[in-house]
């Protein structure tokens, strides 16, 4: 959220905060699948007889998955944040900067 606030103001404190930033990648997946089969016939006399048969199969898929950031300082009083005592706070800062005993 810093570093997005930060690139919206040029680098110059305005003394706003984000809210909220949305991050939402579009994710792309695709397979083909070709067989074929040749059948080839040569007697001793006369012309070749020859066959192929092929099956082709393709598939494509599309995924979004979002993730919505919410600014800790615009968190409502019901959320889990707001719940929370500051010492409660400080352990989950801790616990996800890997600062942690726990």
């Amino acid at each position: 959220m810093r570093k997005a606030g930060e690139a919206a103001g040029g680098g110059k404190s305005t003394g706003l905060v984000p809210a909220k930033a949305t991050a939402t990648f579009n994710v792309v997946n695709s397979s083909k699948d070709t067989q074929s089969v040749t059948l080839e016939v040569v007697p001793v006399v006369g012309a070749k007889v020859a066959g192929t048969f092929g099956r082709e199969n393709s598939q494509q898929g599309t995924s979004t998955i979002s993730v919505e950031y919410s600014s800790v300082l615009l968190a409502s009083k019901d959320s889990v944040v707001g719940t929370k005592s500051p010492e409660d706070l400080a352990k989950l800062i801790a616990a996800l900067e890997g600062k942690s005993r726990y």
